[in-house]
């Protein structure tokens, strides 16, 4: 049977193992973004002020194999062992983000943004700190990458609606109503979605939710609403239909086959 000897930071002789017992890890580098381990209880040369889960950048990697990582909030870099971090995808100018829900107070605090605000990566600075661009800021907003995470992009044809739990957007209503929903037709440098209605309406990210974007051609059944009986039952059975159009009010036509009929309904 083959045996390894591995070779652990501050052991005078190697550990034997094997083979099947271990496996290959990605190494560290500098500039590698970096998450400390949600789960410590203790670390080799100790937390200090470190919160675990936060997101940082290796700035220096010393002979011994320990680690240094720079954090936004701390005014000197913090010490670990490579065990104690783990490999996180990086932020990146263009990125969509938001303040994450563990935290109650961001670094830069509030202002007007609000947890649910939706802002776009302007610049990303050395030691993690971002200026994050929000349709109803004029200036970007100081944001630490620890107090951040990533949300799906929003792109252009997507469709999308004001959320039911917001009575008034960012942006106002202009001439729509909270039963519009349409494709976004341009996307602003500052994250606002503009709707291709009759003109462009602006809305704030935040505010909206994207919807599926039914095709022709797509099996679809209504959902289920207490109460309430949709167009597509048919007696009180709920059918599977396929969609025949998608009209320009965002209704879809569709097409049973077991009757020769045309049903509106709007599965949104």
């Amino acid at each position: 049977m083959m045996i390894i000897r591995v070779g652990f930071p501050g052991q005078s002789r190697g550990w034997k193992a094997d083979p099947e017992e271990m496996e290959r890890v990605q190494e560290f580098k500098i500039g590698d973004w970096v998450r400390i381990r949600p789960f410590l209880t203790s670390t080799k040369y100790g937390l200090g002020s470190v919160t675990l889960e936060s997101i940082g950048i290796v700035y220096c990697i010393r002979p011994d194999s320990s680690l240094l990582i720079e954090l936004s909030y701390l005014p000197t870099s913090w010490h670990c062992e490579p065990e104690e971090v783990e490999h996180v995808v990086p932020f990146r100018d263009g990125n969509w983000v938001r303040v994450k829900a563990s935290v109650s107070a961001p670094r830069y605090g509030w202002e007007d943004v609000t947890r649910n605000s939706i802002g776009v990566i302007h610049n990303l600075e050395e030691d993690g700190d971002m200026g994050i661009a929000f349709c109803f800021r004029n200036e970007l907003f100081p944001f630490s990458v620890t107090d951040g995470e990533k949300v799906p992009r929003f792109e252009v044809g997507q469709e999308i609606r004001v959320m039911p739990s917001v009575n008034q957007p960012r942006l106002g209503w202009l001439n729509e109503s909270p039963s519009t929903f349409g494709k976004t037709a341009r996307i602003d440098l500052d994250g606002a979605l503009n709707v291709g209605r009759q003109s462009l309406w602006k809305v704030s990210p935040g505010d909206v939710e994207q919807l599926p974007g039914f095709e022709v051609g797509d099996w679809v059944c209504s959902k289920p609403s207490p109460g309430s009986r949709s167009s597509s039952d048919l007696n009180g059975v709920s059918s599977i239909t396929v969609v025949h159009s998608v009209q320009d009010s965002g209704y879809l036509e569709l097409a049973c086959c077991f009757r020769k009929l045309k049903s509106f309904d709007s599965l949104y």
